[in-house]
């Protein structure tokens, strides 16, 4: 970039914030000491004013440029849930900007109460622009929004955020999507199942975060078994269900059964693994797997 480039940009920030209201000022720096002074000498009227421009207040800026002490100053103040419940010009409240931004921030919001499903004006919440706008793969901020509440079933423009993120790359966060609910039979924009994408050992990582038995595939979805792809007839090939992952698989697939409550359950080989622990959820979830609740099913014959 050439100086005078610079110069010119240097400029136009320095314009762009002689407009903003002192308070969103101090704000964008982060000068506590200013802050703590508009503040105490603003009304209720100033404290809740926005940028013309962005409609952003002055919680927003503070997010915007990752001030996260005179966001916890902001976030203390009797206007904070105010704050945090206003949108700006595209309808992002500070918790959207947060999920794209900071894990700090995130969790300073949600522990103020900030409202995890807020839509902004392309239908996004705060965790799916968050899947959306991730550089990596760590799950943390997207643990902390499912933990306070995120539907982790969220559509936005006809994709469910679990297809996004496994689009992207994303299995870690795929993970914890599945473990808080998400449906591996929600289909994206082309028709396709989650089951469609992924691959045996991306299956097997998924499945271990099962929390709960999946709902079932319909029948008419499908005409081949959805693990071995033989097709379904009457006679040789019946439809059977995994009561685990809710996919159709013939007998073969699904030839294993599982005690639960003292009846039989019938599961697909992969969810038979995943049950028995011969599938672990990793590392570090290893202590509280989604399906612990299965860790004492018991594996009997066929039948």
């Amino acid at each position: 970039m050439s100086s005078m480039r610079r110069s010119s940009e240097a400029l136009a920030l320095s314009k762009s914030d002689e407009a903003l209201p002192p308070l969103l000022l101090a704000a964008r720096y982060g000068q506590i000491s200013e802050l703590d002074a508009q503040l105490g000498a603003a009304h209720k009227a100033q404290w809740l004013g926005v940028d013309e421009l962005t409609r952003q207040n002055a919680l927003h800026w503070a997010t915007r440029h990752g001030q996260l002490h005179a966001a916890k100053r902001l976030c203390a103040h009797e206007c904070a849930r105010q704050w945090l419940a206003m949108g700006d010009a595209d309808a992002n409240t500070p918790l959207h900007l947060a999920a794209t931004k900071s894990r700090r921030l995130t969790a300073l919001f949600l522990e103020r109460g900030a409202n995890t499903n807020a839509v902004n004006s392309s239908g996004d919440s705060p965790l799916s622009i968050h899947v959306l706008s991730a550089t990596k793969d760590d799950p943390s901020v997207t643990e902390d929004l499912l933990h306070h509440g995120a539907d982790a079933n969220w559509i936005v423009r006809g994709e469910s955020v679990l297809h996004e993120a496994i689009d992207r790359g994303l299995v870690n966060i795929a993970c914890q999507l599945v473990r808080f609910g998400a449906r591996l039979d929600t289909k994206d924009g082309h028709g396709r199942m989650v089951f469609d994408k992924v691959t045996d050992k991306l299956s097997q990582r998924l499945f271990a975060y099962i929390a709960a038995p999946q709902a079932w595939v319909p029948d008419a979805e499908r005409r081949h078994c959805m693990a071995c792809v033989k097709k379904f007839n009457a006679l040789l090939a019946r439809r059977h269900h995994c009561r685990h992952c809710g996919r159709l698989c013939c007998a073969a697939c699904a030839r294993a059964f599982v005690h639960l409550n003292t009846k039989p359950q019938r599961v697909c080989a992969t969810c038979l693994g995943v049950l028995r622990g011969y599938v672990s959820a990793g590392g570090d979830e290893r202590p509280r797997r989604a399906s612990l609740v299965y860790n004492q099913l018991v594996a009997a014959p066929a039948r």
